[in-house]
């Protein structure tokens, strides 16, 4: 096999081909030689990082044969009257969804362990399927499949039976919700809501859950700051930043694709989403706490204003969108507008990400770098000779994960405006019904693709009850819907401090003042530095 992205899926595809043909198979027994393969160490020069070697390789072949096995009978095969000729392995039975995701588990951890970023993914099974108990707790021990995120995928027809007291229904609520209480794993995502507006019908979304995708199509994202346009006492601005970004988005569906399948649905469909970022900073920088969006606690006078900003916003872009399009005689795009988590993005303006709420005043941040890399590997080394604690991630082999005490920015920025504090709302301080609705209110006034947001709650704060009570209220009017239970998870990207605890832990170092929330997927892989 030759020792390229090409080579390693030419030998993958060899494996999978030989098992699902309805011929006779000379050779079952593949052996694949991996000479040629560069040794762990070896620089990648195309796509940076470095190589992990053949074993990695090896591992997924291994891995993968065994699933596909696991599916296998043997069976005697006859003469006449009874003589037993040779005996023969017959699939037993076709794939089910949980041996897929097997599967594609072990390829994702082959990615994990070459280059420098994981893989990316999003695992959706129906509600109806015959095997959703099982998908639902197949994450339940932190082991298996931790390179996806799982979502299941619910219909008017489940909400209709969930409020009806179908025992069907409620059972697999109940068992989404005690899985979101345990680990924050499932999620829903809803795909009757998601498919309205869509010109063919689509199955599931991208692995962070903003972009519904139809095969081979690709996510074309981008953000405005609404962070930056704060303090200014009108929206020309912001109205400009808008319709330069959808431009922008439709201009970059003209950019090179891998596959002429993508290049076909890209230029039909032409979908983009102008995202936002740095919504809590905007709207803390005016004075307005997240929580006031809840029906419940709704004020008016405070969220009438940005309620307006986001429908008059919404226009722009969709209309910017349709004059664009004509003048470039292509299709007016399907759809335009998304919230994105946002991660890496927000990080370089120093904004709160996406719509979420920042996740604490005071925080310990970890940050994964590649072991197996050379220069991020003398980063490590630097970050142990300042004093910050460095070890080995618990998830993924060839990567460090490194602490960092860190003072969350927006408070300071606040406080600089002359507003109290308190008016920058941690998550822990806003309630499961409102951090919902504000997504909620979101998703009907800005996003026609979906909004990627993930509700973190304080671990034992609520029922199970008391979950699946808001979930059924409020999972008919969000696409994607995602809770995050703190302190569930060893190596979390983010940890609550105490501000006696940051002082403490900081004391000596120069203070680290940064934004708080959860990076990329909060419940999949966080990409490693």
């Amino acid at each position: 096999m030759g020792d390229s992205r090409e080579g390693w899926a030419a030998a993958l595809v060899d494996l999978i081909d030989t098992f699902m043909t309805d011929d006779h198979v000379e050779h079952e027994n593949r052996v694949y030689d991996v000479t040629n393969v560069r040794p762990k160490g070896a620089r990648l020069k195309t796509f940076g990082g470095t190589a992990s070697g053949p074993a990695p390789f090896a591992k997924m072949l291994h891995d993968v044969a065994a699933v596909l096995n696991g599916t296998n009978v043997l069976v005697d095969i006859r003469s006449w009257p009874g003589e037993v000729v040779r005996s023969e392995k017959v699939r037993s039975h076709p794939l089910t969804c949980i041996e897929a995701m097997e599967i594609d588990h072990a390829i994702a951890q082959c990615v994990v362990a070459g280059g420098v970023r994981r893989s990316a993914r999003m695992a959706m099974v129906h509600w109806q399927d015959p095997h959703i108990f099982d998908f639902i707790s197949c994450k339940s021990d932190f082991g298996d499949h931790f390179t996806t995120n799982i979502s299941v995928i619910v219909d008017d027809d489940f909400m209709l039976k969930l409020s009806q007291g179908d025992q069907r229904a409620k059972d697999i609520h109940e068992a989404c919700v005690e899985g979101m209480l345990a680990n924050g794993e499932p999620g829903y995502f809803n795909i009757s809501l998601a498919n309205e507006g869509e010109l063919d019908e689509i199955y599931a979304t991208n692995p962070c859950g903003e972009i519904t995708l139809h095969p081979w199509e690709n996510c074309v994202l981008g953000h405005v700051n609404l962070d930056a346009f704060a303090t200014d006492p009108d929206n020309e601005r912001l109205e400009e930043a808008h319709r330069l970004m959808i431009r922008f988005l439709i201009r970059a569906t003209f950019a090179d694709v891998a596959d002429p399948k993508s290049r076909e649905i890209q230029d039909k469909n032409r979908r983009v989403g102008v995202g936002h970022t740095g919504v809590q900073g905007y709207l803390a920088k005016k004075g307005i706490r997240l929580s006031q969006f809840a029906s419940k606690n709704e004020h008016p006078s405070h969220t009438a204003n940005f309620k307006r900003m986001l429908e008059q916003m919404a226009s722009v872009v969709d209309r910017e969108a349709r004059d664009y399009a004509f003048e470039l005689r292509v299709p007016t795009p399907v759809k335009t507008r998304t919230v994105a988590p946002t991660g890496t993005i927000s990080k370089m303006p120093g904004v709160s990400e996406g719509i979420h709420p920042v996740y604490a005043k005071y925080f310990n941040r970890r940050i994964r770098f590649s072991s197996a890399d050379p220069d991020q590997a003398e980063r490590l080394r630097q970050y142990e000779v300042d004093g910050y604690h460095v070890e080995p991630c618990i998830y993924s082999a060839n990567t460090s994960v490194v602490t960092i005490p860190t003072k969350e920015l927006l408070v300071q920025q606040v406080e600089e405006l002359g507003y109290d504090a308190d008016v920058v709302e941690s998550v822990d301080e806003i309630g499961l019904y409102e951090l919902l609705a504000f997504q909620a209110m979101y998703q009907k006034l800005w996003a026609d693709n979906a909004v990627s947001f993930t509700a973190n709650i304080p671990e034992g704060k609520y029922s199970t009850k008391e979950v699946g009570d808001i979930l059924q209220e409020l999972l008919p009017y969000l696409k994607g819907t995602t809770l995050m239970p703190d302190g569930t998870r060893p190596q979390a990207p983010y940890e609550r401090l105490t501000r006696e605890q940051y002082e403490l832990i900081s004391a000596g170092r120069q203070e680290v003042v940064e934004d708080s929330v959860d990076e990329d997927c909060a419940t999949g892989a966080c990409p490693i530095r």
